[in-house]
């Protein structure tokens, strides 16, 4: 038969097993099980685990868990340290339609065993983030990021691959920039280019849009309407460090529900309106009489 190593206890250590090696100074120096039928091993100091002459694991005298490594991570976060030379990782393998968990708890019962957490649903493959023990932040299978909600939702026409719904006042987006310069200043970009790939900066075409700001509303069906919106398209021939634009202000009428350019501003800085357009106690100076430009028809 195998080798076998067998540990009894005696009468005198009550109803637990214990192995204990090392040496004691005293009958209380090494841990007993605290309930009927529980096993210890007790080691006086650092328990070290080797394959062949190398240490892989070693549970410290101050019970820290270190793989690959005989020195903790920094002391908020030292209770499990895993090192490697090169890439380094920790596997959470569940099932197809299961779900792998990491929580933040403070307590033990309740809520409070899961107070943070980060899922990964194998099911439908999305990532969840949870803080006060309720989600916050969910990542798709497609990759989109969802705040507040728990679907990807079609807003004036297109799926954002970034969104976020509230209800109430904190459905917003911002962003401050603290510099002591007058240009220094927030910033929002939106870029395109005819390339096919990440990365690409494939020259755009005269007539190209670049951007579009839209603004949607409920209409009892959904929130694809457009009310109006904002559009910079390419307004020439682009070339390296060559870049002419036109902006294009829409709105839809009562009764519609597309968009109509109603103001073009193009690169040369001339204004083309489509409708009235209304001055409110316009005096003219001098200069501005003496100018060619004249409102006629809508356009200025």
């Amino acid at each position: 038969s195998a080798p076998q190593i067998r540990i009894n206890s005696d009468t005198s250590d009550g109803s637990s097993t214990r192995l204990t090696i090392g040496r004691a100074t005293g009958s209380n120096n090494f841990v007993n099980g605290s309930a009927s039928g529980d096993s210890a091993i007790t080691f006086p100091s650092n328990l070290i685990f080797g394959v062949e002459t190398a240490e892989k694991m070693r549970l410290d005298s101050s019970g820290r868990l270190l793989l690959g490594t005989t020195t903790e991570g920094e002391g908020t976060a030292d209770d499990l340290t895993i090192a490697n030379t090169g890439s380094g990782g920790i596997t959470i393998r569940s099932g197809t339609s299961g779900e792998g968990n990491i929580f933040f708890s403070d307590g033990t019962s309740g809520t409070a065993e899961y107070e943070g957490t980060i899922q990964y649903n194998h099911g439908s493959n999305y990532m969840l983030f949870f803080t006060n023990h309720e989600e916050r932040i969910r990542i798709t299978s497609t990759g989109k990021f969802l705040v507040g909600h728990t679907a990807a939702h079609q807003v004036a026409g297109g799926d954002s691959m970034v969104q976020v719904q509230a209800t109430d006042s904190t459905g917003r987006i911002s962003v401050v920039q603290h510099r002591n310069e007058a240009e220094g200043a927030p910033y929002l970009s939106l870029g395109k280019t005819r390339g096919t790939s990440n990365g690409a900066v494939t020259v755009v075409q005269s007539g190209d849009t670049l951007g579009t700001i839209a603004f949607a509303g409920g209409d009892g069906t959904d929130v694809q309407s457009s009310a109006a919106h904002i559009v910079c398209q390419v307004d020439g021939t682009p070339g390296s460090n060559d870049m002419p634009g036109r902006l294009l202000f829409k709105t839809t009428a009562d009764g519609n529900s597309s968009v109509t350019t109603r103001l073009t501003i193009n690169q040369a800085g001339n204004a083309q309106f489509t409708g009235i357009v209304t001055a409110t106690e316009f005096i003219p100076t001098e200069t501005q009489l003496s100018h060619r430009n004249r409102i006629i028809n809508g356009n200025m």
